[in-house]
């Protein structure tokens, strides 16, 4: 009886320890969680022993090598993909593009050329312009620890972020990083606009001499594999078209299997003239090879199809069976490669999975794992930097957006307590101020928690549609002024037609305006030059000239 009073006193106190504890574990362990570098091959299902998993990307890949790897069930990435409905067809994960052939093996003709590319003002890996900003789609790439130093992103990359010191480009827009034998994890903007197909079909321009190495043929090649292509693109009267022909054919009249059974001295005679079988790399050789014989450059890309969608943790999980050849050819007068895949669309897989219990457990188990990665193991110094800079954004932008309101605030309150207290002295704008830091301190903290919740569950879209925030895409490399000259200009009626080059449209409007901007959107998107502040400064007099313009003046013009 006597023990009573103290066993209330500790009941009464444990829940106030138990927060206390709580509060100190927050506040130390918050600036280690910034702080601390992470283990990037740590936490649930990483590799034990280092690189444990086959890829079979190298620089050389023989005939029959995928057959063997789309049997293995190991994952080797998973992307979560905003934007996705700006995509035309299934996503492909580019990684290595081969261009010379032996018969028996791709190789890449000068594979230790490659330059390196290092980050700029705003941390950012620029490798290309974008045509357009709505053309854009960033990718986070989780990668699990895989024997290859290749970096996967859907075609066209033209920005990475990413903790590497550098990244590497080769002479066949493969992107490369050094690894360490850990996971990893980057961001990657790609640009997924294409010419059309109408635009495709008039291009006859001459290929330059330095892509004669994409219409290298192997010595001895059977010459029933040019007749074959000379009979299915004999109707034909463009790149385009003869391109469909053959994708059409080798889609419709061949098989697929895994098992090698073509062979002997030229494999890929064998596959199209006896077996008649085959796994992906068969279909992408043939369709380059032949395409060759015609005089028309293509090349094989090695990568990964889009792998199985997980909707409850908004990722891709690509695994080793997704592995994946197909074909890229090559049009000069757009100055772009377009992707052709001749593989039957049965080993295609581009499914969700299936929806028994047993997979919506994986995939919720999937989910919590992803969340392991993402916020522990892969959270690395990059992730850190953005996070503190997002924070100290948030701040500032709150700051500037409440303090009007914070300034009415004060004003009433100061009015208030004058009337209450028959003075406006010192007081009442102490208690002003305190009211007014109150506020800025508990909307700052509602709007970053409720950013980090959103971000835990997967809300990534409503925040977006909510915010409309996306910092990666603001440091985007697109010619922005240019677009804002399209657009104060089709709000007059002035549309550019998809025959005309951007110079033709300005010298067509005798503006002088628009042929200034577009001179300088020439200058920075095909002869990488730089805008100065002055031209800066001009270009945006310019714009804002043409936005202010009415339609007479237009007209005029």
């Amino acid at each position: 009886m006597g023990d009573r009073p103290h066993s209330k006193l500790y009941s009464k106190s444990l829940p106030a320890m138990a927060l206390s504890l709580l509060i100190l574990i927050t506040f130390v362990a918050t600036p280690l969680f910034f702080l601390l570098p992470r283990v990037g091959g740590a936490g649930v299902g990483s590799s034990l022993g280092g690189v444990a998993t086959y890829s079979g990307f190298s620089d050389s890949v023989r005939l029959g090598g995928i057959g063997r790897i789309q049997q293995n069930d190991e994952v080797v990435m998973r992307v979560r993909v905003e934007d996705r409905e700006k995509l035309r067809g299934p996503i492909r994960w580019r990684g290595v593009a081969l261009d010379t052939f032996d018969n028996q093996t791709w190789k890449r003709s000068r594979a230790g050329s490659r330059e390196s590319v290092t980050k700029n003002d705003r941390d950012l890996f620029v490798l290309d312009l974008a045509d357009t900003r709505e053309s854009l789609i960033i990718q986070t790439v989780y990668l699990e620890p895989i024997d290859t130093q290749a970096l996967f992103a859907i075609n066209r990359a033209v920005a990475v972020q990413s903790n590497y010191p550098v990244i590497f480009r080769d002479l066949h827009d493969s992107l490369t990083f050094p690894r360490s034998g850990e996971r990893t994890s980057y961001r990657v903007l790609s640009d997924v606009n294409l010419p059309s197909e109408r635009d495709l079909r008039r291009d006859r321009a001459p290929y330059p001499p330095s892509f004669q190495n994409y219409l290298q043929l192997p010595n001895g090649l059977d010459p029933r594999i040019g007749e074959l292509a000379s009979r299915l693109t004999e109707t034909t009267e463009n790149r385009f078209d003869a391109a469909r022909s053959i994708e059409f054919h080798l889609q419709n009249d061949y098989g697929y299997t895994l098992e090698q059974r073509a062979g002997g001295d030229q494999p890929l005679a064998d596959f199209l003239f006896n077996v008649r079988e085959g796994h992906c790399e068969y279909f992408a050789t043939a369709m380059v090879i032949m395409l060759r014989t015609q005089g028309i450059a293509a090349r094989v890309v090695n990568g990964f199809q889009q792998g199985e969608y997980n909707e409850t943790a908004d990722v891709y999980t690509v695994r080793q069976r997704e592995a994946h050849s197909w074909v890229e050819v090559y049009f000069p007068g757009q100055n772009t490669w377009v992707e052709f895949d001749p593989t039957p669309a049965a080993a295609q897989t581009f499914g969700t999975g299936t929806a028994g219990f047993y997979d919506r457990i994986n995939k919720y188990l999937e989910a919590l794992e992803m969340i392991w990665i993402q916020y522990f193991v892969a959270f690395d110094t990059q992730e850190q930097r953005s996070m503190l800079t997002s924070i100290r954004r948030s701040i500032s932008e709150y700051n500037e957006r409440t303090t009007p309101w914070i300034e009415t605030v004060r004003e009433v309150v100061s009015a208030w307590w004058s009337e209450l207290r028959g003075d406006s002295g010192f007081a009442s704008s102490i208690i002003a101020a305190a009211i007014g830091l109150s506020v800025i301190f508990v909307v700052t903290a509602l709007y970053l928690i409720a950013k980090r919740i959103t971000k835990w569950l997967g809300l990534r879209e409503l925040w977006k549609r909510i915010f409309k925030t996306n910092d990666f895409l603001d440091q985007s490399p697109t010619v922005d002024f240019y677009l804002r000259m399209e657009n104060a200009l089709r709000k007059h009626g002035l549309v550019r037609k998809s025959s005309q080059t951007p110079l033709e449209f300005a010298y067509t409007l005798k503006i002088p305006e628009a042929v200034f901007v577009t001179e300088k959107y020439n200058l920075v998107r095909f002869g990488n030059s730089k805008i100065s502040s002055n031209e800066r400064m001009a270009l945006e007099d310019a714009i804002e000239r043409l936005e202010s313009y009415d339609g007479a003046m237009i007209s005029a013009a």
